[in-house]
């Protein structure tokens, strides 16, 4: 096989998927800066993504409320990113080139393909006609159109069908595979033929899609589609509709993409290809796990931006000759970010084999994508959203890197969190107490104005203290052990020496203490304290970010300014589906439908102190 000239002439059918769906509302939720959210742009990401507690049907108003609020915090980030210059990054102008060669070649799609599907009445006719029937049947496999022929004429011409048939057998014709025919199956001549035989006759020989060659079938059997019988009429027909339109999408793909692509020669440099295509055979080969998934070989998106980095002194080389334009080899490997590179093996030709087919999927993506510039779609409005929508995502993500670096979490805060609770992480605490217990609620509060008024600690437990056996001793405990002790016992593992807390509600009423004494045993622990400093160690971390990132963004909420419609927003329907979704491009290959939101709500408390501070 030779693998450094790449021929677009050639067009295999495709599955192609389209989107439809009804306009959706324009009501303004929310204003940041310049930049409006509308109830589309809201429901656009809220309905795509998974959300926390989105499937709560009694809290979906402050699940909305949260959602709002994070797309909020991500546009200021966004605005503050780009202020900052942080989208000037390589990996970020790679992601941008991407992302308008993906949306120009579906913009194209919708705008070349699309409108030109129509489904006429008789069509929907005939269709429901088919889909109410079923049918087994038998495949007959033939070597040449001629055998079939010569077949069909005996097999008609003859008063004892199965007779001829039977005599045949294996010379003219072999059994492949007896099969369920639906209405809607992507092999048309198949279906056409199956559709219109009467029970047991032969067809004639039918070029065949599924099977790659030429076949003659014959139907065995007919009945009802019971799919079709458990629908409504209304259900039969929009199901059909669907049916028919999917079938000429695909075929209306399929002329477009050649009238595009069409006889175009794309040559490949050899010495690139090769180069290219050895490096990735050594990385599989040497760590054959990193890259094995059951019995296949994955050569997934994130092991390019290290290839790239592996041929950077190549990066603008041309690698790709086409009369168009020439492609640079950085710009195909951007382009195999899309795709989905699986081999079978590890085969060295295998590896080669695929990878060429892999890069031409590129080319021909390329190719229209090209088509689409020429038509100006980079400018449409879908295009101008679906890349500012990354993009902000992008940004966002950016600036919030750029600021958890520079959060540091230090072995003294560490520790100083372990002490606050070791209980926690396993050590034993030991405290002894000076305690008043008491019965109610005014009792308690009136004991401890006594005590900071200055009545003696000891005289007061012993009149009011309902535990008695401290009550002999002034009120003070033996060494006790908090985690033995319920919520005394985590009241008195954190509070401060010889300070008076509570009152605190316990078992057998209300509480006021100070601490004499805390012993910790934890020895053991400490021993081998590397798992409860990691622990703490994220945790701090996390509740840094968190208050980090909710200071910061109270203060862009106030540099850029933000205005939020909660009626608007109450009046948005939404569902509550928490579902992960695939955005099926024209021509092609698929992305997450949506960016994920991170969700951000507690800089709204830290704007409106601000606002407050500033009035």
């Amino acid at each position: 096989m030779s693998y450094n000239k790449l021929f677009l002439g050639i067009v295999f059918p495709v599955m192609l998927f389209a989107q439809y769906a009804k306009e959706l509302p324009q009501d303004t939720l929310a204003v940041v800066g310049t930049h409006v959210i509308t109830a589309k742009d809201f429901l656009e990401r809220f309905e795509l993504m998974p959300w926390p507690k989105k499937d709560m049907a009694s809290r979906i108003e402050v699940t909305k409320e949260e959602f709002l609020q994070s797309l909020i915090a991500e546009k200021l980030l966004a605005y503050e990113s780009a202020e900052q210059n942080l989208d000037q990054d390589s990996a970020t102008k790679d992601m941008q080139y991407k992302l308008e060669r993906l949306f120009v070649r579906d913009e194209l799609y919708k705008r070349e393909v699309l409108p030109k599907i129509e489904v006429s009445p008789k069509e929907i006719r005939e269709g429901l006609k088919r889909y109410a029937w079923q049918l087994d049947v038998e495949v007959l496999g033939i070597v040449a159109k001629a055998d079939g022929d010569l077949l069909y004429k005996k097999v008609k011409n003859s008063k004892d069908k199965e007779a001829v048939l039977n005599k045949y057998k294996d010379s003219l014709y072999v059994i492949l595979d007896t099969i369920q025919l639906n209405f809607g199956t992507k092999d048309l001549s198949l279906e056409e033929a199956a559709y219109s035989l009467p029970l047991r006759e032969l067809s004639k020989p039918i070029n065949s899609l599924a099977y790659n060659n030429w076949i003659m079938i014959r139907v065995l059997n007919k009945y009802t589609n019971q799919q079709y019988v458990n629908l409504s009429g209304p259900d039969q027909i929009t199901k059909v509709q669907k049916m028919i339109a999917g079938r000429k999408e695909d075929s209306l793909a399929t002329k477009e993409f050649a009238s595009v692509t069409g006889m175009q020669r794309a040559e490949a440099k050899p010495e690139m290809f090769f180069m290219l295509a050895e490096t990735v055979y050594t990385w599989m080969t040497s760590d054959t796990d990193a890259y094995r998934n059951k019995n296949l070989f994955y050569f997934p998106p994130a092991k390019l931006p290290p290839l790239q980095a592996s041929f950077h002194q190549y990066l603008d080389s041309v690698f790709i000759l086409n009369a168009s334009g020439n492609m640079m080899l950085k710009e195909v490997l951007i382009g195999l970010e899309n795709n989905n590179i699986v081999f079978p093996s590890l085969k060295k030709e295998i590896i080669f084999g695929i990878l060429n087919n892999n890069i031409k999927t590129v080319i021909q993506n390329e190719l229209l994508a090209r088509e689409g510039f020429k038509k100006n779609l980079q400018h449409s409005e879908n295009v101008h959203h679906d890349i500012a929508t990354w993009m902000d995502s992008r940004r966002a993500v950016l600036l919030m890197s750029k600021i958890y670096d520079t959060i540091q979490v230090t072995n003294e805060m560490i520790e100083a969190e372990y002490l606050k609770d070791p209980t926690r992480y396993g050590a034993t605490v030991l405290v002894k107490l000076k305690e008043i217990l008491v019965d109610t609620l005014p009792t308690a509060l009136a004991v401890k104005e006594k005590i900071l008024s200055g009545e003696d600690f000891s005289k007061l437990a012993r009149k009011y203290s309902q535990r008695k056996e401290w009550a002999k001793n002034g009120g003070e405990s033996p060494l006790i052990d908090v985690s033995q002790w319920g919520d005394l016992g985590l009241h008195a593992a954190s509070a401060k020496l010889d300070t008076i807390v509570g009152p605190f509600i316990v078992k057998g009423g209300f509480t006021i203490f100070k601490v004499l004494e805390r012993k910790i045993i934890d020895d053991s622990l400490r021993k081998n304290f590397t798992e409860t400093r990691n622990t703490i160690y994220a945790k701090l971390l996390t509740k840094q970010r968190t208050e980090v990132m909710n200071r910061y963004i109270g203060t862009l909420a106030k540099k850029y300014g933000v205005s939020m419609n909660n009626n608007n927003l109450r009046s948005t329907h939404t569902t509550t589906t928490s579902m992960f979704t695939w955005r099926y491009i024209g021509f092609g290959g698929r992305i997450v439908a949506v960016p994920n939101v991170l969700s951000q709500t507690g800089w709204v408390n830290e704007w409106r102190k601000q606002i407050l501070l500033n009035q």
